[in-house]
This record gives C-alpha cells, sequence and structure tokens, in this order.
C-alpha cells in the first residue's frame, strides 16, 4: 500500500476572500464573502490530450499527470506547487503556489507542444479540482492517487475511474486489470495505481524522478463545507 501525502493547501496556495454576487435573497440578488483558493489555470481540449495519450500507450489521466511531473522538474520553483484537474470541458488544470509571480512558463510551452492548443490564465479553484501532482522543494515530485474507497489488502490491485463523478482508488478483478495493462483503448480511462512508492520515467535521454502517493486534503474539506456546503 502506498504512503500517505497529507496536503495543507493553506501552506501550499493560501486563500483570499472576494465577493460572491450569486446568493439569492428573499429581496433579490444579495452579495456575501466567498473565500477562495487562487491558482494558474490552464484550458486542454480533452480530445487533444486522448490523441496524445493513445499515441504515447498511455491512459489520458497517466500521460497528463507525467507531463505535468517533467514540466514541474523544469520548472524547480522554491516553493512548492499543487497541481490539480477538473473534469469539466474543456479539461483544466490549476497550478497552486504561493508565489504570484510564478508562471510556470515551462508547463505551459510542454503542453502546447505536446497538443498545440491551450489557454492559460488566472483563476480560483473549484469544487470539482482533483490533485495529481505536488512538487515539495528542493527535489521532491510526487503523484498522487485518491485514497482507496474502502479498506483493502496491500495485494489487492486498485484503478481510477475517471469517468466516475467521485474521485477515489477502486479495487479491480486481476483478470479485469489485465485487459487494461494490454489495452490502451480499454485503459484509456482507467489510471493503474502502482503499488510501487518510487518511480520514474525517461524523455529525450532525461530521466523524471517522482513518488507515488495517496493524497489526503483535510483543510480543502473544511474549505468545501464552508463556502459550498458539501
Amino acid at each position: 500500500m502506498l504512503p500517505i501525502q497529507t496536503i495543507n493547501l493553506r501552506e501550499i496556495a493560501g486563500t483570499r476572500e472576494t465577493l460572491d454576487w450569486t446568493a439569492v435573497a428573499p429581496g433579490g440578488r444579495s452579495v456575501s464573502v466567498a473565500e477562495v483558493i487562487p491558482a494558474r489555470a490552464i484550458a486542454l481540449p480533452e480530445h487533444r490530450i486522448r490523441q496524445a495519450a493513445r499515441a504515447a500507450g498511455q491512459s489520458w489521466l497517466e500521460w497528463l499527470s507525467l507531463q505535468l511531473v517533467a514540466g514541474l522538474w523544469a520548472e524547480r520553483y522554491k516553493g512548492a506547487v499543487l497541481a490539480l484537474y477538473s473534469p469539466t470541458t474543456p479539461l483544466r488544470i490549476f497550478l497552486c503556489s504561493r508565489s504570484q509571480s510564478a508562471q510556470f512558463i515551462k508547463v505551459y510551452k510542454r503542453l502546447y507542444d505536446a497538443i498545440d492548443d491551450i489557454e492559460t490564465g488566472r483563476s480560483a479553484i473549484p469544487p470539482s479540482a482533483r490533485p495529481v501532482v505536488l512538487w515539495q522543494p528542493p527535489s521532491t515530485m510526487v503523484r498522487l492517487w485518491p485514497p482507496p474507497d474502502r479498506r483493502v489488502s496491500d495485494r489487492t490491485p486498485l484503478v481510477v475511474d475517471t469517468a466516475l463523478s467521485s474521485y477515489y482508488s477502486t479495487a479491480i478483478d486481476p483478470s479485469n486489470l489485465s485487459l487494461l495493462e494490454h489495452d490502451v483503448d480499454q485503459r484509456m480511462d482507467y489510471a493503474i495505481v502502482p503499488r510501487e512508492e518510487h518511480a520514474s520515467f525517461v524523455v529525450a535521454g532525461r530521466e523524471f524522478q517522482y513518488v507515488n502517493r495517496f493524497f489526503e486534503l483535510p483543510h480543502f474539506r473544511t474549505w468545501l463545507l464552508r463556502n459550498y456546503g458539501r
């Protein structure tokens, strides 16, 4: 079983208050103060991500996660960076950091070179955001996995079904796992949870190392309850 990485979102990204004009009072529209988590945002067409992933023989989430790993290694920021994605159309990536000057140019370039179609800007993390990569300076890269939906043994194979509205790792029958491992079309919407903590991959002769861990986001849950009641 992979170790657990506890993430303090306030320490990594901080929060700021903004006016929420969507609340409706008995007399009409009203305004309230909402707490948001600021981030750099990247919008990507999902069909282009799937094309690139299929060409690489990977599921789309695996491909996207490794692109973020390589891009954040190239950036090597002095502060922590958390990368999340939101399953919207287009798909959106959020890069959170305390540094307001962080531009993530190398991450942008890597994604643009791969799919030739991205839009960037500033945004706030939505409730649907799902953590995928964490950079911890000076030299630790973490590939984040959602924890299992129930207690399982260390030998139980796990996958993440990205087509589901919920985000967790779930047990899979070994015969079905074998099918996913050998058929990229069947695996496209699944990410196979690794059993080994330490991993690496090579691109253009350069090795990128990272560790696999389940994530825990206690402060994010508190923020969701306070701002969205969920």
